[in-house]
């Protein structure tokens, strides 16, 4: 899943979202969001979604997750973790109740060479 810079410059300047420039541009920045950076830039019917139901099989109580994508409500969680992902659907930011959502940006502001952190795509 390792994309060059030069790629993700080139996949980014396609889109037109000025956020996701603006995201990606500072994602650039580390290894770790690189990959993170990479899936953000790839055509948009590739973003990954991901339901609650995978999020809840996949981690554990307190993980801190990205998902360079969609979270959708399908699902439910059966425990609390810090989440970041790029879309969050209304429905599914009420079934998580209780645990944090923040940005990406301010997830990778808050840790910036990405330890601790779990990408689900």
């Amino acid at each position: 899943m390792k994309a060059s810079k030069t790629t993700i410059k080139q996949r980014a300047d396609k889109k037109t979202n000025p956020e996701l420039k603006l995201l990606v541009d500072a994602l650039k920045k580390s290894n770790f969001w690189m990959d993170v950076a990479y899936w953000l830039t790839r055509p948009t019917r590739e973003m990954p979604e991901v339901n609650l139901e995978k999020l809840s099989k996949e981690t554990k109580e307190g993980e801190i997750v990205v998902v360079p994508g969609k979270v959708l409500a399908n699902g439910e969680m059966k425990h609390k973790i810090t989440l970041a992902a790029f879309m969050i659907s209304n429905n599914a930011k009420e079934k998580m109740k209780g645990s944090k959502i923040v940005t990406i940006k301010e997830l990778m502001e808050s840790n910036k060479d990405g330890r601790g952190v779990k990408i689900i795509v």
